[in-house]
C-alpha cells in the first residue's frame, strides 16, 4: 500500500536576496550581489518562484533568469516585467546564476526568492486509488493539493507545462480529502508563506 508522508518548512521570501536595487540604463546582465548570493550565484533555501519587484513601469520588457531547478539541471525562464509591482515567475529555482533584462528599466529593479513554491512531484501508483489525503500546516500560508495525469516517467516531463488539477482548491488552513482518479504525480502549490510556517503532507491508499 502506497504511503507518502512529506514535511515542508521554507524561509521566508527576500525580495531583494539575488539583485539589490539598480536601474539598468541598457539591455543587458543585472549584478547579482543580493544576500543570497555568493560569487555571482544565489541559492535559495529550497527551489522556489523568482520575484521581480519594479519601481516604475517596466511591463514592456522582460527579464530572463538563469540558474539550476531541482536536482541541479538547468533552468531558464522568461518573466515580463511589472508596473510598480512584483512579478513573479513559475519556475521553481535553487539557484540563479543571471538575470538579464531586455531593455533599460524605467525605475529600480530588485530581484529576490518569492513566497511561492511547488513541492517536488511525488509520483503516484494509480492502480492503488482511491487515495486519501491531508495537509497540516502551522503558521501562516496559503496552499493547494494538485495532482496530474500527465506521464510523469516520460523523458520529456516538464513539470511547470504538465497538466495540474486542483483538489480542494486554495487553502489557509489544514485540509483533508480523498481522491478516486488515476493519477500519476501529486505535489502541493504553496502561493503565500509567513515567518516560521510549515506543512505536513500524507497521502496514502485506502484501497482495500
Amino acid at each position: 500500500m502506497q504511503q507518502i508522508h512529506k514535511e515542508y518548512a521554507p524561509e521566508t521570501a527576500d525580495p531583494n536576496g539575488v539583485c539589490l536595487s539598480q536601474t539598468p540604463l541598457a539591455a543587458g546582465d543585472l549584478t547579482i550581489a543580493g544576500a543570497l548570493a555568493s560569487d555571482g550565484v544565489a541559492t535559495f533555501d529550497i527551489p522556489r518562484h523568482v520575484s521581480i519587484t519594479a519601481a516604475g513601469d517596466d511591463s514592456t520588457s522582460s527579464f530572463t533568469i538563469t540558474g539550476t531547478g531541482r536536482n541541479g539541471v538547468a533552468l531558464s525562464e522568461v518573466i515580463a516585467g511589472a508596473n510598480a509591482t512584483i512579478a513573479i515567475g513559475t519556475k521553481n529555482f535553487k539557484t540563479v546564476t543571471g538575470v538579464a533584462i531586455a531593455a533599460a528599466s524605467v525605475g529600480a529593479i530588485t530581484v529576490g526568492s518569492s513566497a511561492s513554491f511547488d513541492s517536488p512531484v511525488i509520483p503516484v501508483d494509480s492502480g492503488e486509488r482511491p487515495f486519501a489525503h491531508s495537509v497540516v500546516q502551522s503558521g501562516t500560508l496559503t496552499h493547494s493539493f494538485v495532482y496530474t495525469m500527465d506521464d510523469v516517467f516520460a523523458a520529456d516531463f516538464d513539470e511547470s507545462a504538465a497538466g495540474w488539477n486542483e483538489n480542494g482548491g486554495e487553502k489557509s488552513a489544514d485540509f483533508a480529502s480523498t481522491i478516486d482518479t488515476p493519477v500519476t504525480g501529486v505535489r502541493l502549490v504553496v502561493t503565500a508563506v509567513a515567518a516560521s510556517a510549515s506543512l505536513v503532507l500524507n497521502f496514502l491508499s485506502t484501497r482495500r
